[in-house]
């Protein structure tokens, strides 16, 4: 009996060096007391799963608790589920990194399962991050992928939660006709099944979508039916969030006194539930009632806190609203440069806003699932050798005019970066935009690559592919850092690697492993964008050649500093350049694009051939890059 009892106070001091938060509470603590490890992981997935709507950060607490007992006795049923879990925490959160991480965890677990339902799951789930971050399009393509799998196993209730998410995306982008439409179907099935929870998501939707429309009273009965059933079994964010709907149609209707005390009501729920997005969302809303029933002074201190909290979400067009709301406060209450200053700051990244359209590529996406599903068959015209080279040589063009609006980008953000804090919101737009920018160029590649019939050309562009992804990602870390200044090498190549892998297929088999050797270094951008390059090439040699007929291996990708220099090397051991006859008689134009990059960062490359395996070794000068930790 002692011995268990110090093996459980070793346990108890063990975890909380590991989580580095205060001592479980006292629900936590009996759990902990428990000597059957699986029943442990049981009741805190329970008791992480009770107090989700209460209080996202203990259950973050508690799932992390949960996970660490898993993964340590090896509960490997366990491990893919709690993984789930901590990514609907992050998305929660206003975390989409930590989001997309286990979500993309429990996702390879799930298909080495071969369980589609899960899987299907995290898809929408997936959906819903991106239509968080505006990247509509990769929102629209998980919410498909999601559909697709539910018609497949005949999952109607898992059809209207596909629906149900895919009418979000279309409300995202103020297309209330689409997303009423995929919100109704949900809503009807999840009526006739009686799931409540899903039903009274559906109901919201729908009336926010009413609301866009300008049916104020549909609006109204959609939102009153969501809000009874979140009240019936306190849902308590789920309960902000449509009394938050519900004042936004008050406020529409001129009703203020009522919108107010919706908002009020959803102020003290979201202000409990540490939801940045959500607080933030209703605190501005307050602010801007207010400023609409005069009462200017009231207004100015939940604009002030919403231009704080806006600041970790990330959301451009509501900085922009918030900020010409402080200017009209301030106005009204004769504080002319204070209005002055908030007008100028809302016209500065209003401005800074590209007015960027896919509704080409998301029509597309839509057109392409409705016609999978009906089995009809595209008929495409073969295309001649030479009409194919005409139109990568075209396509080549393109590149080329994007390349060079991405460094007039570059330049724009090298100035930028030389002003003071107050400017540093717009460089994370303009990181954001070129991302957007690129990522367009991207899926255009992936468009025409369809229509590609000649071997080399379609090679080409899926290379050409993988070099664009490999700078959006250098964007999308920017933008998402703490620091726009600076890339996180260790987490960038990781993330480079892993797209790498999913763009040859590979990502969610064993074939190929890559494993890292990477040192906390932080570098400019123009050195990152450089390195990721270099890195994306000579991964996507070993890739394309090492490892050929299924054979099995491994890649080493390692960076780190030696005798004040950066030393970075690839290397793999796979069957080597001698026995790879495509390597040799290739064009050579990805080795060569090495050697041009590495001498503009000054550096040497070496290649170490062996009889089993090929590796390159390349060193630059440390003062190139920027160690110093954001």
């Amino acid at each position: 009996m002692k011995q268990t009892l110090f093996k459980t106070l070793v346990f108890l001091f063990s975890f909380s060096v590991f989580s580095q938060k205060t001592l479980p509470e006292s629900s936590e603590k009996n759990i902990l007391l428990l000597n059957n490890t699986l029943l442990k992981i049981r009741k805190l997935y329970a008791l992480a799963e009770s107090v989700n709507d209460t209080d996202v950060i203990r259950a973050k607490r508690i799932l992390h608790l949960s996970y660490h007992i898993a993964k340590k006795n090896n509960h490997q049923e366990w491990v893919p589920k709690i993984e789930f879990n901590l990514g609907n925490v992050g998305a929660s959160l206003g975390q989409p990194d930590s989001a997309l991480y286990y979500y993309n965890r429990a996702l390879y677990a799930f298909q080495k399962q071969n369980n589609l339902k899960w899987e299907a799951k995290i898809f929408g789930r997936i959906c819903w991050v991106y239509n968080y971050l505006g990247n509509f399009e990769k929102a629209l393509l998980y919410g498909f992928r999601a559909l697709t799998i539910y018609q497949k196993i005949n999952d109607p209730i898992g059809i209207a939660k596909a629906n149900s998410d895919l009418a979000s995306v279309f409300l995202a982008q103020n297309k209330s006709e689409e997303a009423i439409d995929y919100a109704q179907k949900a809503y009807e099935e999840q009526k006739k099944s009686n799931i409540l929870r899903d039903l009274s998501t559906s109901a919201q939707i729908l009336g926010d979508a009413w609301l866009l429309s300008g049916n104020f009273q549909k609006a109204l009965a959609f939102l009153n039916e969501s809000l009874k059933i979140r009240r019936l079994f306190n849902y308590n964010t789920d309960i902000a969030l449509s009394l938050n709907s519900r004042a936004n149609v008050y406020k529409k209707k001129r009703l203020y006194s009522v919108a107010l005390s919706d908002y009020n009501e959803s102020f003290e729920i979201a202000k409990k539930s540490g939801i940045y997005w959500l607080t933030a969302s209703v605190t501005g809303n307050i602010g801007h009632i207010y400023n609409r029933m005069g009462k200017y002074r009231e207004a100015l201190p939940y604009l002030i806190e919403n231009e704080k909290l806006l600041k970790k979400t990330f959301r451009s067009q509501q900085v922009v609203d918030n900020y010409k709301h402080l200017a009209e406060a301030y106005s009204q209450l004769n504080k002319f440069d204070s209005a002055f200053y908030f007008q100028k700051k809302a016209s500065l990244i209003g401005d800074s806003l590209l007015k960027v359209q896919n509704n080409i590529q998301f029509s597309g996406l839509k057109n392409q699932y409705e016609s999978e599903q009906k089995e009809t068959q595209i008929a495409l015209q073969n295309k001649q050798l030479s009409e194919e080279r005409i139109k990568l040589w075209a396509l080549s063009s393109f590149l080329g005019l994007m390349f060079i609006g991405g460094l007039m980008l570059f330049r724009l953000i090298r100035t930028l970066r030389q002003r003071n804090k107050e400017n540093e919101y717009l460089i994370r737009e303009i990181h954001h935009r070129v991302k957007n920018n690129l990522q367009v160029l991207s899926s255009l590649l992936h468009l025409q690559s369809r229509y590609v019939k000649d071997k080399a050309a379609l090679e080409a562009i899926r290379e050409s592919e993988n070099r664009v992804e490999a700078m959006g990602l250098i964007h999308q870390k920017l933008y998402m850092g703490v620091n726009p200044g600076t890339v996180d090498m260790n987490d960038y190549l990781k993330n480079l690697g892993i797209s790498l892998l999913d763009s040859f297929g590979l990502l969610t088999t064993e074939q190929v492993k890559i494993n890292y050797k990477l040192e906390p270094i932080y570098l400019d951008v123009d050195t990152a964008m450089i390195i990721g390059l270099i890195v994306n090439e000579l991964l996507t040699n070993s890739l394309k050649y090492a490892f050929p007929d299924e054979r099995t291996g491994e890649i080493e990708l390692s960076l780190c500093e030696e005798n004040g220099k950066l030393c970075l090397q690839v290397k793999d051991n796979g069957i080597g350049s001698a026995k790879a006859p495509e390597l040799n008689n290739g064009t050579a134009f990805g080795l060569n694009l090495v050697k041009i990059l590495s001498k503009k960062l000054k550096g040497d490359s070496k290649i170490i051939e062996t009889t089993e395996g090929y590796s390159t070794f390349l060193q630059f000068e440390k003062v190139l890059g920027n160690r110093s930790v954001p």
